[in-house]
């Protein structure tokens, strides 16, 4: 009130105390009076008025989010570090220490490259299988306990394809979690810096690979052999602290969360959202999203993106290095500035969406566009540094859709059931890229690629009339849905 007294031209103390003295006129005091009752008619005008409880309400909303984004977003991206720059590793181990002769392929057996696609692809198939299951399962056992379970199985895994396996649902288990904190339209700067994460993790894989090559030959091990030791112990340490840091929802157990954070964070979730008292599985749900065309069409959206932008990502390293810009070390570096320059365009595009500026699936429609452009123009231009452009600049439009979209792929979801299935679902399809990609970049495809290019135009060109059948779809729902509000609430 201190503000409203000086520009109403309140009193001060000191002239309070005068009238209190008697030592001003009568007039003077019936001024006083009623300024001061007028003050106390405008605070009880704000105490009631709709805006000003709004504000507040908001306030306190920003402080409770801010704790949990320290608990849990904080917390999930340092994991996804860890565990993206592990399992990036196997790309950037196809061509570490090639010139020594002591690169994996040769050591394996001197494997072709269509063997080597064969086992690059091998690593997919158990993410597909199992990541509807894990995701559900998540909840069963709750979120704390499944996601340390699986760090810690992945840490004592021995080999690579029991990694892959072992991590399976670590992304579609962080998003299912986040949907019982966060309302869906809270999410999207937030999973921005998650998926900025492994964006991160794809940077320091390479700096990573580019140090560890200069280890070929340290105690009788190759380089790529010292990659796969040197990477999982920290997961292993991750594993055990989750049990103690992560929270499980936003319930009497997150002591790091007041009472009123609590009910606010649970009141502020929609109708439509996972929530902790609910079931594990509710068949109504199941039989209403198997009868969902959003669904399908999202499931169609993530296999040809994936696929179409993702497959290059898959062997980018070889990519490059057929390029013959660098020997195989500093081939390693090359990969660096598609993952640094990603972070930055999902982080901005992100911010724009969280403060309603811009529209999701026009961004993501737009960055497509703009990939298409880049496999044009590589199936047409011969000189290697130019392609090296274009390819960092598809992998960077590759990489801001799907963190866009998946707010919204939340947002259309359904209850508890319905939400862990469509997320494990929809994002194992993703994991198609993981088993096409070796087979599409093929080595004896390179160094021009031109037919692997154009496989990825097409699947591209898929996915952008999908995301516009999907957006028509979401906003008839969305109008009808305010429709009904607005008429319930007559």
């Amino acid at each position: 009130m201190s503000l409203l007294n000086e520009r109403q031209g309140s009193p001060s103390r000191e002239a309070r105390e005068s009238v209190k003295g008697g030592s001003i006129s009568v007039k003077d005091e019936e001024i006083f009076e009623e300024r001061t009752a007028s003050e106390a008619a405008v605070d009880k005008e704000q105490d009631g008025d709709p805006s000003h409880l709004a504000r507040e309400r908001e306030a306190k909303l920003k402080k409770a989010y801010r704790r949990v984004d320290l608990r849990l977003i904080m917390w999930y991206s340092v994991l996804l570090i860890l565990i993206k720059a592990s399992t990036m590793n196997i790309t950037n181990v196809a061509i570490l220490n090639l010139e020594q002769g002591t690169g994996i392929k040769h050591q394996l057996g001197d494997l072709t490259g269509a063997q080597w696609a064969w086992i690059l692809s091998a690593f997919a198939y158990p993410y597909m299988a199992l990541e509807p299951v894990s995701t559900v399962l998540m909840k069963r056992f709750s979120p704390r306990k499944w996601m340390s379970r699986i760090l810690l199985t992945w840490a004592s895994s021995d080999s690579p394809p029991k990694v892959q396996q072992q991590l399976t649902c670590f992304w579609p288990g962080i998003l299912f979690h986040l949907s019982f904190f966060y309302p869906a339209d809270r999410t999207a700067l937030r999973i921005a810096m998650l998926y900025t994460s492994n964006q991160f993790a794809g940077m320091l894989s390479g700096l990573l690979a580019f140090g560890l090559a200069y280890m070929n030959g340290v105690a009788g091990l190759a380089g790529w052999r010292w990659m796969f030791l040197l990477e999982g112990a920290p997961v292993l340490l991750g594993g055990v602290a989750t049990i103690f840091v992560l929270p499980d929802y936003p319930n009497d157990k997150a002591k790091f969360l007041s009472q009123e954070d609590r009910e606010l964070i649970v009141s502020e979730l929609p109708k439509n959202q996972p929530t902790a008292d609910s079931k594990t599985w509710d068949w109504s749900q199941v039989k209403l999203l198997a009868y969902n065309p959003v669904f399908y069409l999202f499931i169609l959206i993530w296999a040809s993106h994936c696929i179409g932008s993702f497959s290059v990502a898959m062997v980018l390293p070889t990519v490059f290095y057929a390029l013959k810009l660098e020997n195989s070390k500093i081939t390693q570096l090359l990969t660096l500035p598609p993952y640094a320059i990603g972070i930055l365009v999902v982080l901005i595009i992100a911010t724009q969406i969280s403060t309603r500026k811009v529209n999701a699936w026009k961004c993501a429609i737009i960055l497509e566009i703009i990939n298409c452009g880049c496999y044009v123009a590589l199936l047409v231009v011969s000189n290697a540094v130019a392609k090296y452009v274009l390819v960092c600049f598809a992998i960077v439009c590759a990489s801001g859709v799907i963190p866009i979209l998946l707010p919204e792929l939340i947002r259309t979801s359904s209850g508890t059931t319905a939400t862990a299935l469509t997320i494990g679902i929809v994002c194992c399809f993703a994991h198609t890229a993981s088993i096409a990609g070796p087979q599409i970049y093929q080595d004896g495809y390179g160094p021009h690629y031109r037919l692997s290019y154009s496989v990825s135009l097409g699947l591209l060109a898929v996915a952008i009339a999908a995301m516009l059948v999907n957006w028509m779809l979401i906003r008839r729902r969305d109008v009808k849905a305010k429709a009904a509000a607005a008429e319930a609430g007559r």
